[in-house]
């Protein structure tokens, strides 16, 4: 169950451009994105 949940947020994460392209150089800063898209993305399930 919390596997399935698991992946179906990578699909969720292609709404965010920055995130499908990878224009960082820095690992830490793409790293940064993605929980940026996280949090994005839960606030948004959590909100409605």
């Amino acid at each position: 169950m919390l596997q399935t949940k698991i992946e179906r947020l990578f699909p969720w994460l292609q709404y965010f451009r920055r995130l499908v392209v990878r224009y960082e150089y820095y690992d830490f800063n793409f790293d940064g994105f993605i929980a940026f898209g996280y949090v994005m993305l839960l606030l948004g399930y959590f909100l409605k």
